[in-house]
């Protein structure tokens, strides 16, 4: 009987350390995956900020500016996608989907 609880004990004592890795592993996920979004969705604001002030007929220096953040938006969030090994065909369809709301 305590050949058997011992085995109980370490068993449940190794799956939970099976499951402390699995648990930080989706946590990473969830955060680069939210910090993801979040550079998609600035570089959307970005490029429809862009067009706006174009359109206003503003001084090229404003809509520059704007473009170069939406660009360093866009850098970041591709970086994100390949710290997931996501596929660029993946992180484009992201993007086109954010534009298009």
């Amino acid at each position: 009987m305590k050949k058997i609880s011992a085995y109980i004990f370490l068993t449940t004592i190794a799956c939970t350390f099976c499951f402390a890795e699995t648990k930080e592993e989706l946590m990473v996920k969830y955060i680069l995956t939210a910090m993801q979004q979040d550079y998609i969705t600035c570089y959307s604001f970005y490029k429809i900020g862009t067009g706006a002030v174009k359109q206003s007929g503003e001084k090229k220096e404003a809509f520059e500016g704007i473009e170069k953040s939406a660009d360093i938006s866009l850098k970041f969030a591709y970086e994100m996608g390949e710290l997931m090994y996501m596929q660029a065909e993946t992180m484009r369809e992201k993007v086109k989907v954010e534009i298009k709301k």
